[in-house]
């Protein structure tokens, strides 16, 4: 036996066995096996039955975290019984069957469906779920109809089901532990929806049929059942109470299933949260899901990574521009062909490519030209010099005083290389002396600034923009606090693009926009973010030449991957002012803090991994300091302070910190104590910084009690 072969049959040995005692009794017809009529229960013997509920049992049993992924099959029985003939019929259970059926089909899954089975069909079908069990990773059942739970048995009731007494059930009706059993055998993840009443048709068997609910009457209440390690339960309806059939096309837990079960990237605990309100809200109180929990895990019915993947492909070409941007730098002076032709293969169809091409082919030109003599010296030293300069004026002259010349087509070819390779900052030479005086006064962002622009450029298309800075700047909004008198800090707004106006990430530009969409820095924003998507304009934007743009970026990246580093209290006090709330905020990455976060991403379409990246984290601090939260603007301003996630700047972060001290918190008045003590951005003041320190330390925080007593 090959070990492959061995493998197999450790898998199918134990289905086998399970299948042999099953499967006869499905086949053999129940009622050969016992008499036709057994005396009636008496109603002592009642109260061992109760009822299996009316809404949706879900059971997932999880061997492994599972996803539909490619090669992964997923199968699903599907079974809606209400046309009974000897119990009152439910209107809705083949509408609930048909609808989720073809909606498991349009999320991925194989469907065998069975509308108003009697029992030799239900075997039937059962059996020809089995079969498609085989090589499936996952497997789910969906029951709609009448149910029994009797001595801690659950029972699906075919429409054909006669069932007098207790002894009838293992005849009439179908168990669904056993069905439950064949799948966790056969598949890593099972999952599980009964839709059945939680009343006992025995005890109401000769009362009056019908009612709007899936209930026949009798004893309410379901026996809590036994569950394993890596399973999830959930019922329409808490025990002893009944669930509604519904007055529409489907029963209320059914409808709110088939509106929630597609919703991508949603673990289904998440999913059954959502299933769970609206149930209650649609039932006006009178009936609440219930589930019991042992799930290792999570499961997703649908996945959706496209936008992830989306991401990445242009993060993963934005880092292969500039990879090949620092490499070309180290070339770009280089006559080694070897080296040159490594960084073709390295970065293919950089926008360097046919620069190192046409530097390749001139350079072997060059040793062919010189080991045949066939130039002049002259002709060759001055095509040496115009590739050493490598200029278009150079090649230019090299055309005008060798017009036929023997390198004049590398020449021209070399020119076309150039003008291709200048389209990558062809937006950013079209910036305007005006546009760059307009930066220059926002900069500054005092009144006098602005009118100077204004008399300078009296038509300017910035010029109503100008007007309403003027209109809201009384005084000059400094960039760091530069004597021992505070300035008035400037308006929330301007403070926030100061912070951000030099940044280096499109996701501060694109974080400002969705705050402030008609904000006075918004025309502005919007051309950071395409000059960002093109890494040639950075030095028209940003003033700056490449080499400083690319120092900026890795001080960035250098300060985010200190994030973690901020306490995480004042991530708390951020979600919790956006209205996420975390429980008791305690400073620890709890599992209630990480539903929070996993809240906030999905708000802003995020994957929901319950950690926050460092741009997230000061996204989330953004939107909760503008909505006014004082631990978010200390948050800001102590990132600032330490270059946790944002580049260090003292000045803005003592704005930062005078901002929240001025709504009382104490934990900025102890950060902004301490600048005012050390003379970090602006003026050294020893008084100011005792009295902010003592208003904290009077407030219980004893770093600052600590700092007071050093003065």
């Amino acid at each position: 036996m090959t070990d492959s072969s061995a493998a197999m049959h450790k898998v199918i040995a134990p289905i086998r066995a399970a299948t042999s005692s099953l499967w006869p009794r499905l086949r053999g017809g129940f009622r050969s096996l016992f008499p036709s009529r057994s005396p009636v229960l008496p109603r002592a013997a009642l109260k061992h039955v109760a009822a299996l509920c009316t809404g949706v049992l879900v059971v997932l049993a999880v061997a492994q975290t599972s996803l539909a992924s490619e090669g992964q099959r997923r199968v699903a029985l599907v079974i809606g019984n209400g046309a009974y003939s000897d119990i009152n019929a439910l209107p809705n259970p083949a509408n609930d069957a048909r609808d989720l059926a073809a909606k498991l089909e349009s999320i991925g899954f194989e469907v065998t469906l069975g509308i108003d089975v009697g029992h030799s069909a239900f075997r039937d079908k059962m059996r020809e779920f089995v079969r498609n069990m085989e090589n499936a990773k996952v497997s789910l059942f969906f029951y709609a109809g009448h149910g029994i739970q009797a001595n801690d048995e659950n029972y699906a009731i075919p429409i054909d089901a006669d069932i007098e007494r207790t002894s009838d059930l293992d005849i009439e009706a179908i168990a669904i532990e056993r069905v439950l059993e064949l799948m966790e055998r056969m598949t890593e993840t099972s999952i599980v929806f009964l839709d059945a009443c939680r009343d006992n048709p025995l005890s109401r068997r000769f009362a009056v049929r019908g009612g709007k609910t899936r209930s026949t009457g009798g004893e309410q209440g379901l026996a809590p059942q036994e569950i394993a390690t890596g399973t999830y339960l959930a019922y329409s309806t808490a025990p002893g109470h009944v669930a509604l059939d519904g007055t529409g096309r489907n029963s209320p837990f059914t409808t709110a299933l088939l509106k929630h079960i597609g919703t991508p990237n949603t673990d289904i605990r998440l999913m059954m949260d959502d299933v769970r309100e609206d149930v209650y809200v649609t039932t006006k109180g009178s009936q609440l899901p219930w589930e019991r929990n042992s799930l290792i895990g999570r499961f997703f019915f649908v996945r959706d990574d496209a936008d992830r993947e989306r991401q990445q492909r242009i993060a993963a070409a934005i880092e292969a521009e500039n990879q090949a941007l620092r490499a070309w730098n180290e070339l770009s002076q280089s006559r080694d062909v070897a080296a040159i032709e490594a960084f073709r293969q390295r970065f293919p169809g950089s926008a360097f490519d046919d620069i190192a091409a046409a530097r390749i082919a001139s350079i072997e030109e060059m040793k062919r030209q010189s080991t045949a003599r066939a130039l002049g010296d002259q002709e060759l030293a001055s095509w040496q010099e115009a590739l050493r300069l490598g200029s278009k004026e150079a090649l230019n002259g090299y055309l005008r005083d060798y017009p036929g010349g023997q390198f004049a087509e590398l020449a021209e070819t070399y020119l076309e290389t150039i003008d291709k390779a200048a389209v990558v900052n062809a937006d950013a030479l079209r910036v305007s002396a005006e546009r760059q005086a307009f930066e220059a006064a926002l900069r500054q962002g005092t009144s006098g600034a602005f009118e100077a622009f204004k008399r300078a450029h009296p038509a300017s298309a910035y010029g109503e923009l100008a007007d309403e800075l003027l209109a809201k700047l009384d005084a000059p909004v400094p960039a760091a606090i530069a004597d021992n008198t505070p300035a008035a800090p400037p308006d929330f707004e301007t403070l926030y693009w100061q912070t951000i106006r030099d940044s280096t990430m499109a996701a501060d530009f694109a974080t400002y926009q969705r705050l402030y969409p008609r904000g006075k820095y918004t025309d502005l924003a919007s051309e950071r973010l395409q000059a960002l998507e093109r890494s040639g304009e950075v030095k028209d934007y940003f003033g700056a030449d490449k080499n400083e743009f690319l120092t900026r970026a890795q001080l960035r990246a250098k300060a985010m991957a200190q994030y973690d580093r901020l306490p995480v209290q004042f991530v708390q006090y951020g979600l919790v002012s956006l209205g996420f709330p975390v429980g008791e905020v305690n400073g620890i990455l709890d599992g209630r803090t990480r539903r929070a976060i996993r809240q906030y991403q999905a708000s802003i379409s995020s994957e929901q991994s319950g950690v926050l990246t460092a741009q997230q984290t000061l996204n989330l601090l953004f939107e909760a300091a503008s909505a006014g939260d004082d631990f978010a603007q200390t948050g800001i301003g102590t990132m600032l302070a330490e270059g946790f996630g944002i580049e260090q700047d003292y000045g803005l972060a003592r704005l930062w910190l005078e901002l929240a001290a001025g709504q009382g918190n104490p934990y900025a008045k102890a950060n902004l104590g301490l600048l005012y003590r050390d003379g970090l951005g602006g003026g050294k003041d020893v008084e100011k910084a005792r009295g902010l320190l003592r208003e904290a330390a009077a407030a219980g925080i004893e770093p600052a009690a600590r700092a007071l007593r050093a003065l």
